[in-house]
């Protein structure tokens, strides 16, 4: 911002703000004059709005408000910035960054594919991290998870609960992609492999299983009964076989598996 481009060292580069700024100059070097000119007279008509609010005022809600116009966001989106509120405490500029960096190194980044990827298995694990903790599930539309996941949690009151919910969503991430896309050298892979195309009917199940049977240490899942574990999976296998055998219909379950646990 002050155009002292000489006073940014080698750890300012590696952030967005430096990446952001390198993709916007090369863009601008390769425009012509006229294009230059025309993103210029784009600029004139770009309006900049602060919007002041008192201490009683959400600005989660105005936030929410104000975006409704354009194009809607995501459950996930809305989500993040539940989280990130600090309605109920005030957070130091270092607190807040930690923070941050620790939603999307540690949780956002268990989930990779284009943005449009991304974001829709950001909203299907939403749906089922609300399953565990309510037994109930919610509607795909963006604004029914959010709601439900505000619900969910409650209010964060401190730093230090904001803390532990984004270390839980952590761990039920690791938890989730482990049984839907990776492996584990403790689950058979044969009964995980046969129920991957219908994970999303047996998720809750299937997760709040491996919670029970395991500790999670270091951003790992450390599964202390082996044998239980996959015995009751090689069950949740059992029973979609013969469900199918039945001819009964998938969906019948979606509303009933979550109750389980």
């Amino acid at each position: 911002m002050s155009g002292k481009i000489d006073a940014i060292n080698a750890k300012d580069k590696e952030t967005n703000y430096w990446k952001n700024y390198h993709y916007i100059r090369q863009r601008f070097k390769a425009m012509t004059e006229q294009e230059l000119q025309n993103f210029a007279c784009l600029l004139e008509r770009v309006k900049v709005v602060a919007i002041f609010l008192d201490e009683e005022q959400d600005e989660n809600s105005v936030f929410e408000s104000i975006n409704s116009a354009g194009k809607p966001l995501a459950g996930s989106d809305l989500i993040k910035n539940f989280v990130f509120t600090f309605r109920k405490y005030k957070v130091t500029h270092h607190e807040e960054k930690h923070l941050i960096e620790l939603y999307t190194t540690k949780f956002e980044s268990n989930f990779s594919g284009t943005s449009k990827q991304i974001e829709d298995e950001l909203e299907a694990f939403f749906r089922e991290f609300i399953a565990l903790k309510t037994g109930l599930k919610v509607n795909k539309e963006p604004k029914c998870i959010y709601y439900a996941f505000k619900k969910c949690v409650g209010e964060i009151n401190d730093l230090e609960s904001c803390r532990s919910l984004i270390m839980e969503l952590v761990k039920w991430a690791v938890i989730y992609q482990t049984l839907r896309n990776g492996m584990h050298p403790d689950i058979d892979h044969n009964n995980l492999g046969y129920l991957r195309a219908s994970f999303l009917t047996y998720a809750t199940l299937l997760m709040d299983m491996v919670d029970k049977l395991s500790e999670f240490e270091q951003g790992s899942i450390v599964v202390c009964d082996k044998q239980s574990l996959n015995a009751a999976i090689k069950q949740v296998v059992v029973y979609d076989v013969l469900r199918f055998l039945a001819g009964d219909q998938a969906k019948e379950l979606t509303r009933f598996i979550p109750t389980i646990s």
